[in-house]
């Protein structure tokens, strides 16, 4: 079953009407919520992803060679 995100419009404005910090206090806690969540193999590829100088071009899905490995490791 699907997850549901549905917000009425009263509670979309609310939120916009918060403080920039409290909006990003949230969003902090919420991408912390599912690092913790993600599988161990999920935080590996994240964490590769998030190196420096790693290029990843999304429509052409040229990953760089490190995820290619870690793909061709995690078949075997």
């Amino acid at each position: 079953m699907p997850l549901l995100y549905y917000k009425t419009r009263e509670q979309i404005e609310a939120y916009l009407k918060k403080p920039a910090e409290q909006k990003l206090r949230w969003l902090e806690a919420q991408m912390e919520f599912f690092y913790k969540a993600m599988p161990p193999k999920a935080k590996r590829i994240r964490g590769k992803l998030q190196k420096p100088g790693l290029r990843l071009l999304i429509r052409g899905a040229s990953l760089s060679k490190e995820i290619l490995k870690e793909r061709k490791q995690s078949k075997k």
